[in-house]
């Protein structure tokens, strides 16, 4: 039952009566059990909630030394965390020995919540030992290095995995190095939302009317409940926000919507040397592998390593999409962020760069596509486009390769696929402030772009568009049935989702049902 009095809400979703049909199907939990372990989305997945006794789950993690499963820290994604907290003593949590040959990137967020934090606690190490058994520290290898926080903001990182990381008996740690003074620690640190994805198994289409929910679409849910709520047909996902919701998101496992589009428009293959690109420190060839088809553009010289595209007239594209490796084949691998590649465009007579993207030295070992969104400013008669390294140690060093470039419509000749999903904002009461925006991700979940920006003639020079995917409280404070084509931007073989609430109002609540 709900009751208003003059457009307020007295009380809202309230049970009155419930009658069961004997034998009926119990009501599902309010949170599903999202622990994974070898399973066919996720090598492993905690969001150290889904154990009843509240304890570390055993089927996943081997030791934990001073550490504690709780809300030590206040809540750093959603609910419990693992924290370390003690000022003395080892920091460490282990894995059981995984199968990760088809895994990919480790994730997880980290962060020092209502804790204290500190500008100078040792760093924290992520490794990895490819013996079920590893009793020494020379069999660790350090993945990565992470600063210990020094802020309340919880940061996702995202851990590449290398090749040689990749077998059927590998434990990953996460340890912090001892303190240096007598006092020990200054800081408390937690870890909530590991993830490490299958990348075997890629689905080309989901659906989920939540009835019950498919563990295996959602990645996580940090501030959701799965429950009738705001008069849905049966369950929906449902942010109820309210004091210390931290965050409000929802995020779908990637998918494969990769499509052969039917008729070129502006590309380069690097097969022959093209005319008026401007190209320094790069050969042809294929020492870094095939990374589309035959010969690439590979940037391995002692001088500068950059390629801008000739000024081009993009007024009627909306996607830049190239293949790109580091450290592919034989080519030498980056190092450090340093060696990161970023891509940008400007567009002429502004002098200011647009950046598009950082690509990260670890993150293209294996080669895969880059999927940039053109912002509006670089849709403009003239524009280019280019790909350019920090810092590299010399030749035949930090060597990076391009492969077959294109530029792209907006939106695909024919709408051969389609976002549809209710929403609700505020379920019934108004809330100002109150939006959420549909995102896409075609990395892995390293960056994420609106999955539509709106274009109006005389404010925008690109193709009309009508769509934006910020939905606030002024329009969809009911139940509203979304149904929106999807970009060529957002047409990759790893595209994940994510709705998410944004602004001021993580605190008001809001619904998402029948994706």
């Amino acid at each position: 039952a709900t009751a208003t009095h003059r457009g307020q809400i007295i009380f809202k979703d309230a049970l009155a009566q419930q009658l069961c049909e004997q034998g009926a199907p119990t009501e599902s939990p309010l949170r599903p059990n999202l622990v994974e372990l070898h399973a066919k989305h996720a090598v492993l997945r905690d969001d150290f909630d889904s154990n009843i006794q509240g304890d570390l789950d055993p089927n996943i993690w081997s030791e934990c030394s001073n550490c504690e499963v709780g809300e030590q820290c206040g809540v750093l994604m959603h609910g419990r965390a693992v924290t370390f907290c003690e000022h003395f003593g080892e920091r460490e949590l282990t894995t059981v020995p995984l199968n990760t040959s088809t895994a990919s990137v480790l994730q997880f967020a980290l962060g020092s919540g209502t804790c204290r934090f500190s500008y100078s606690d040792p760093s924290i190490t992520v490794s990895y030992c490819l013996s079920a058994n590893a009793n020494t520290s020379d069999d660790w290898i350090t993945l990565e290095k992470i600063r210990a926080p020094t802020n309340s903001s919880t940061v996702i990182h995202l851990v590449p995995l290398p090749h040689s990381c990749r077998s059927e008996a590998v434990r990953i740690r996460w340890s912090q190095e001892t303190p240096h003074g007598p006092e020990g620690y200054e800081s408390c640190w937690g870890l909530d939302n590991v993830l490490l994805v299958n990348s075997a198994h890629r689905v080309p289409l989901i659906e989920d009317n939540l009835d019950p929910l498919d563990t295996a679409n959602w990645l996580f849910f940090p501030g959701a409940t799965i429950k009738h709520a705001c008069q849905s047909e049966g369950n929906a996902l449902y942010f109820h926000g309210g004091e210390g919701a931290a965050h409000s998101l929802a995020s779908t496992r990637d998918i494969d919507l990769h499509r052969e589009e039917g008729r070129s428009y502006w590309e380069e293959d690097f097969e022959t040397p093209p005319l008026n690109w401007d190209i320094e420190g790069a050969m042809y060839g294929t020492k870094c592998g095939e990374i589309e088809s035959g010969a690439a553009l590979v940037f391995e010289k002692e001088s500068r390593r950059r390629v801008c595209t000739p000024y081009l007239d993009t007024t009627s594209y909306g996607n830049l999409r190239f293949h790109f490796t580091m450290g592919g084949g034989d080519c030498d691998p980056g190092e450090s962020h340093d060696n990161d590649v970023v891509l940008f465009g400007r567009s002429e007579g502004r002098r200011e760069r647009v950046v598009l993207d950082t690509l990260p030295y670890s993150s293209y070992r294996t080669p895969a596509v880059v999927s940039a969104t053109l912002p509006s400013e670089l849709q403009t008669p003239v524009t280019q486009f280019c790909l350019e390294q920090q810092s590299h140690g010399g030749a035949n060093r930090h060597v990076w390769a391009v492969d077959f470039m294109q530029l792209l419509p907006v939106l695909p000749g024919t709408h051969t696929h389609v976002a549809q999903f209710s929403i609700n904002l505020g379920c019934g009461s108004y809330q100002l402030a109150n939006s959420v925006s549909l995102e896409f991700s075609t990395n892995l979940g390293r960056s994420w772009s609106l999955l539509h920006t709106e274009c109006l003639p005389e404010l925008c020079a690109g193709p009309h568009l009508p769509h934006s995917t910020i939905y606030s409280s002024d329009n969809y404070s009911g139940w509203t049935r979304i149904s929106i084509p999807l970009p060529n931007a957002a047409l990759t073989e790893t595209t994940r989702f994510r709705w998410k609430q944004s602004g001021t109002g993580t605190g008001n609540m809001w619904a998402i049902d029948n994706g």
